[in-house]
């Protein structure tokens, strides 16, 4: 709406240089000083459908890629998988040597039996220690010792068995498991390289989830919306159409090019569709309705509305109130006494008055 009033401003100054050019206004007034009529531009009406579908060019994204990364350092022992293999959720891409880590849980697991051995025997101390201290044979301190030396041969075996916890944790994570079903498009690493902790040895492209991406022109923003139908055709398979669904729109445009991204939902097609693919996207009408359309051009700002001059018969102007509403290129709705085939002023109107006679001549606007 701001926007259509700076343009109006705009039209408002574009007026008073046309009024103050001498080569646009009759070298001599009629007679008896009249002033001449004004010249202006006009264009016609127009019907439209809007919320007609919508086409627009796109390609094809994969909706998770990753890097698939080691949890842990070490010496890569193998790689199972090259690009372009097809993998599976929890397959193994690949193995981590854990010939120190094997070695280091064997020393943990008998340094558990031995620790359990001994708290064993601290547990059999304290029992008879509890006894004599009930017959009053030894002292409170006795008995604490005896305590004390149990709990903290418990306190040992846990740590112990912790650590054993800890070290099967690593060797699960040398092995590197594929987070999801897809394909693989890039090897990160070679067997016999030191990988450190959270370097990615593959790249993994999921291709059962995949998105067309397309850029939507502001102007048509307003016909998009969350789980609107569309139709994908791949330029590899013209004549195999894809059903889609809009899955993202972001509410930020492009400051360039003053496009949304949007995303559409596909199937996978069997395999057939393939990233970075080049399709042609048709959105879905959304209960399209015929509508008068006019040129923004011809929107002269009124208060907290909007008048339209009409170019009669007799090159005299009317004024009519109007509602405008959805915008199609340099056209909006315009809801009111307007009628596709009327002649509205584009040029010229900041100035007119209700009946005022006018010069017109015709301007063309490309079709929305």
């Amino acid at each position: 709406m701001l926007a259509i009033k700076r343009l109006a401003m705009k039209r408002f100054a574009a007026a008073l240089v046309l009024a103050s050019s001498p080569g646009l206004l009759l070298a001599q007034g009629p007679p008896g000083g009249a002033r001449p009529a004004p010249p202006v531009e006009y264009t016609e009406a127009r019907s439209y459908s809007l919320g007609a579908s919508l086409e627009l060019p796109g390609s094809v994204e994969a909706l998770r890629r990753a890097d698939v990364a080691t949890q842990v350092e070490g010496l890569v022992v193998k790689l199972l998988v090259r690009e372009g293999d097809r993998v599976k959720r929890e397959q193994k891409l690949a193995e981590l040597d854990t010939a120190s880590l094997d070695a280091r849980k064997i020393t943990l697991e008998a340094d558990v039996i031995e620790a359990e051995t001994r708290l064993r025997s601290a547990q059999s101390r304290h029992r008879r220690a509890q006894s004599l201290f009930e017959g009053e044979l030894i002292s409170d301190e006795q008995l604490d010792s005896a305590r004390f030396e149990e709990e903290a041969l418990e306190a040992r075996r846990v740590s112990l068995r912790a650590s054993i916890d800890e070290l099967e944790l690593q060797l699960r994570q040398s092995v590197i498991l594929a987070p999801f079903d897809g394909a693989v498009t890039a090897k990160l690493t070679e067997v016999g390289q030191w990988v450190q902790e959270g370097a990615a040895v593959v790249t993994l492209l999921s291709l059962e989830e995949l998105e067309v991406a397309i850029d939507v022109p502001e102007v048509h923003i307003g016909r998009v919306r969350l789980g609107q139908s569309a139709s994908v055709k791949l330029d590899a398979y013209p004549t195999q159409p894809l059903a889609g669904k809009v899955s993202v729109i972001v509410p930020e445009a492009d400051p360039a090019a003053r496009t949304f991204p949007v995303k559409i939902s596909v199937p996978s097609g069997g395999g057939r569709v393939r990233t970075g693919m080049t399709a042609t996207v048709t959105l879905a009408p959304s209960s399209p309705r015929q509508a008068t359309i006019v040129p923004k051009d011809a929107l002269v700002s009124e208060g907290d509305g909007w008048i339209i001059f009409l170019l009669q018969p007799d090159d005299t102007v009317k004024q009519v109130a109007v509602v405008i509403g959805e915008g199609v290129g340099q056209w909006v709705e315009s809801r009111g006494e307007v009628q596709p085939g009327e002649r509205v002023i584009t040029r010229g109107n900041e100035r007119l008055r209700p009946g005022q006679t006018v010069r017109p001549a015709p301007r063309e606007y490309p079709a929305p």
